[in-house]
């Protein structure tokens, strides 16, 4: 027996403000196309079921583009005769109730969905999936024990970290014949025959910590009979962070945006870039500024972000290498609060409570420093190339 496990797709994903020549967000477009090889490289594979764990869509209200490329991926397989298993991911799930997930739309196409509550999948000549989405485990709902003959599909937070508690204990995810897990974006195996296949593609809120990791992107074919598993490699844009620079090292502004811009200059086509720079006098902003837009070495990368760090405050400064230098935005705590006084509500939700709440919530786990600006440099001009998708990054395990 085959499987394709199949995770965090993030289908519909958009950064920066930079368009293919059709008008596409570029970074939407990439992530397209990493799945549109994902899916070829399953059909061809010819697996006995499709696996998909969780955050199939990057929102769950996605631009119509992607809900189409999907419907078609999917129609190919079930046109192959292939089975499909898909759960929701907290990325795929309305946050009120009186919205409905996306994913209903492919149960169409004959593809078992589990949206709200676990669902047992039967296939004939195929072991029994038990499929448990995101919002069951978020609320600690539990699901059966794991049996050795059975297979278990589930988006969830199995690894522990400071202050987010692990959803999926290993009790849960060890003992079945395969665990297929969504909603880590790095390849990582958690059990023997438990495993996150780590997402196609770039598309967490931190790149840079999977970047540091090296892990390539793809998906998982698995052959539980054998134990074996093996990583089926996406293509994703190159995404990179540089060591970080001290300002204390230089002599003046000058000199730390020469130093700067070596460290691009040689970067790969196409290739999202972070520079952190400590230390830096908040004199010097404007001069690494206007060094940065001026040099035309670095127009081969589509953004890079550049974070200039104050010795005293940490604060960071925010400028784009192609425009006057903006506006600084709102930050972290302002923009949550101007999103919750107008987010929907049950009608038993009282608003101000909801607004107070929750950014007390964020002040608990965020340290006001962190919610200020990262600043941002992108490149446009002349238009980058479609990208060089090439080896992924490297990256600290961070979830989607």
């Amino acid at each position: 027996m085959k499987i394709a496990h199949l995770a965090d797709l993030h289908l519909g994903f958009r950064r920066f403000t930079y368009d293919t020549a059709s008008g596409i967000n570029q970074r939407e477009h990439d992530v397209a196309q990493a799945a549109a090889q994902a899916f070829a490289m399953v059909l061809e594979a010819k697996p006995d079921v499709v696996l998909i764990a969780g955050d199939v869509f990057h929102s769950v209200r996605p631009p119509n583009r992607p809900i189409l490329q999907l419907f078609g991926w999917l129609q190919a397989l079930r046109a192959a005769g292939i089975p499909v298993v898909m759960v929701a991911g907290d990325h795929d799930t309305p946050r009120s109730r009186d919205s409905g997930s996306l994913l209903g739309l492919y149960r169409a196409l004959d593809v078992h969905v589990a949206i709200d509550e676990p669902k047992l999948v039967q296939l004939a000549g195929l072991p029994d999936i038990v499929a448990v989405p995101d919002i069951h485990l978020r609320f600690g709902r539990p699901i059966p024990d794991p049996l050795r003959d059975t297979i278990l599909l589930a988006h969830g937070n199995a690894i522990e970290m400071p202050g987010v508690p692990a959803r999926l204990p290993k009790a849960l995810y060890s003992g079945w014949l395969y665990a297929a897990l969504g909603h880590w974006h790095v390849f990582k195996q958690m059990a023997p025959m438990a495993y996150y296949a780590g997402a196609i593609e770039y598309t967490s809120t931190d790149p840079w910590s999977e970047a540091r990791q090296q892990v390539p992107k793809g998906w998982l074919l698995v052959e539980p009979g054998a134990c074996k598993v093996t990583q089926m490699l996406t293509p994703a844009r190159p995404h990179v962070d540089l060591p970080i620079a001290d300002a204390e090292q230089y002599a003046d502004a000058d000199s730390l945006a020469h130093a700067i811009l070596e460290r691009l200059a040689p970067l790969r086509q196409g290739a999202v870039v972070r520079q952190i720079v400590e230390n830096v006098p908040l004199v010097w902003r404007a001069s690494v500024m206007a060094a940065a837009r001026a040099e035309p070495a670095v127009r081969h990368l589509l953004h890079i972000q550049l974070e200039l760090r104050r010795k005293a405050t940490r604060a960071s400064f925010a400028f784009e290498m192609s425009t006057p230098a903006k506006a600084e935005r709102p930050n972290l705590r302002e923009q949550l609060a101007e999103y919750l006084q107008v987010a929907p509500l049950a009608a038993d939700v009282n608003r101000e409570d909801f607004v107070r709440e929750g950014l007390a919530a964020l002040d608990a786990v965020t340290p006001h420093e962190e919610q200020s600006n990262a600043a941002a440099v992108r490149v446009r001009d002349p238009a980058p190339p479609q990208g060089d998708p090439g080896q992924p990054g490297q990256r600290d395990p961070a979830e989607g």
